[in-house]
């Protein structure tokens, strides 16, 4: 059975208004980048996020660094080759960084990362480093793992703006993992709330 025209038109006028709500929403800088927090968060992937995580423990901005998602087999010598590291910075640094190597996606990233702060002990702030584009969907999934923490978003920029069909390819895969993710997380409170 096919749906009636403006079934489908109401459809993808709302898949577009909600695409442009999302790329309008995506950061073009670090709203708080002074604040000290008691842990560095960074999610692995394309881009400057280790760089910046090892640039922000540098800084004095935390005390800890965790890198979630790395690949097995990669240590830190090769992550600090791939991410163009100072080797003298990274060795005034390694002793404060532990790398995680259980996650493969954003929600896995969470629970690593919770696995990881249960252990510190004493976290209560983190500065959450990922790429622009991937920053909501991080947030959703980190503010379910960590209902009390205080989390500093702490964003990549790479691909904000015209930057090509590659980009914009990428923004509308993450645009679709943020409404599956919204879903997951929000769906059985609206199904309880607002569904009689």
């Amino acid at each position: 059975m096919i749906a009636h025209p403006k079934i489908l038109l109401a459809i993808l006028i709302s898949w577009f208004c909600g695409f442009f709500f999302f790329v309008y929403s995506i950061p073009s800088k670090v709203e708080d980048p002074t604040t000290i927090t008691d842990a560095i968060v960074v999610l692995t992937g394309g881009g400057d996020r280790i760089k910046t995580g090892v640039t922000l423990l540098e800084q004095g901005l935390s005390k800890k660094l965790f890198i979630s998602g790395v690949k097995k087999g990669v240590n830190f010598d090769i992550l600090m080759n791939r991410q163009n590291i100072e080797k003298e910075i990274w060795q005034e640094n390694i002793s404060q960084t532990q790398l995680g190597y259980l996650a493969h996606n954003t929600e896995q990233n969470a629970q690593e990362t919770s696995d990881w702060v249960k252990q510190q002990g004493s976290i209560q702030s983190l500065r959450l480093v990922t790429a622009d584009y991937h920053i909501n969907r991080s947030l959703l999934e980190f503010g379910r793992a960590f209902p009390t923490l205080k989390i500093i978003p702490h964003p990549v920029v790479s691909l904000k703006g015209p930057h090509g069909f590659v980009n914009y390819y990428i923004m509308i895969a993450e645009y679709h993992k943020f409404l599956f993710a919204w879903v997951k997380i929000n769906g059985s409170y609206l199904i309880e709330n607002f569904i009689p």
